[in-house]
């Protein structure tokens, strides 16, 4: 039986396999480490998007009042009211 191994020496054998030499690594990482840390940043992106609660804006007619009530405005110098542009409990904008 003939065997091609043994046509050839073992150094030419191992010289024509090394002939391009060792793959070049990426920022000196082993070469499950960029894969690794793309699948981590993946999963953990799928992770969040799938369990974050997110803000709604809603619009709403009403009024924010302090819980303490209302604070009253003192006028600094003395003054007359020639006239009144509303009525109580009348709503304004």
């Amino acid at each position: 039986m003939f065997d091609g191994a043994q046509l050839y020496r073992n150094e030419a054998l191992d010289a024509s396999r090394d002939r391009l030499g060792d793959p070049a690594n990426l920022f000196g990482l082993k070469s499950w480490a960029v894969p690794a840390f793309m699948t981590t940043l993946l999963v953990s992106v799928t992770v969040f998007i799938s369990t974050a609660h997110y803000a709604r804006k809603e619009a709403v007619s009403g009024a924010i009042a302090p819980a303490d009530g209302v604070e009253r405005a003192a006028a600094i110098r003395a003054g007359i009211v020639k006239q009144v542009f509303v009525v109580n409990g009348q709503h304004v904008r």
